[in-house]
């Protein structure tokens, strides 16, 4: 199957099996190495030339899920001049992330899913106000094409916003030759893992990339 698509069922049963399947790869890596990747994902994240007084969304990877974790390039973002932001589930139906201020990243709390996020009442910040999207996935492709969890929250948050930039973080295991696509799932500029920064196909209305690209 070619990785854009108008066969919605054949896709979504494609999607499903590669889900599992990655998740299961990726839950096996040892919390030692995922820290030592997800050091020199934030290493690389950190190289790329982010303009000062920008608003970075990050998440908080799941430890038991294996994900790279973002939050390790915080303390250095702020002390750069950007500012971070972190999404909340606002709502679950339709999928709606917000995005929130912190102080610290210690001030994230459990949410649904068993991801943490800020808390109810921390500052709200704009979809439109955010300049960069650091995305979570369980695949990628170099097109820009990315596998979510299914719940399409991140589709709705791109979309919401088509001119920022948009960063998957990835460990290298993720990242596949091609995924399955439609229409509705949002495309990436760049990919960013431990071991490399991937510029991704061309996407229609995206910023102009930053800097280089070690």
């Amino acid at each position: 199957m070619t990785e854009l698509s108008t066969d919605a069922a054949a896709i979504a049963v494609e999607k499903q099996s590669l889900r599992k399947s990655l998740r299961v790869t990726r839950a096996a890596l040892s919390r030692e190495l995922v820290r030592a990747r997800s050091e020199a994902a934030a290493a690389r994240l950190l190289a790329l030339s982010l303009p000062p007084g920008q608003t970075v969304a990050l998440y908080a990877g799941m430890e038991n899920e294996g994900e790279l974790d973002p939050r390790l390039a915080d303390p250095l973002l702020r002390a750069r001049g950007l500012r971070p932001v972190y999404p909340r589930i606002a709502e679950r139906t339709p999928p709606r992330l917000s995005f929130h201020t912190v102080d610290d990243v210690s001030e994230l709390v459990r949410g649904p899913y068993g991801f943490a996020q800020p808390a109810e009442d921390a500052p709200l910040v704009a979809l439109a106000s955010i300049d960069i999207f650091v995305v979570p996935g369980v695949g990628f492709s170099p097109s820009g094409a990315r596998l979510g969890f299914g719940g399409g929250y991140y589709d709705a948050a791109l979309g919401g916003a088509p001119t920022a930039l948009r960063i998957g973080y990835a460990h290298p295991d993720q990242c596949l030759s091609q995924l399955p696509m439609t229409h509705t799932d949002a495309r990436l500029d760049l990919l960013v893992g431990p071991d490399a920064t991937i510029v991704c196909a061309p996407r229609p209305g995206a910023p102009a990339l930053p800097g280089d690209h070690p």
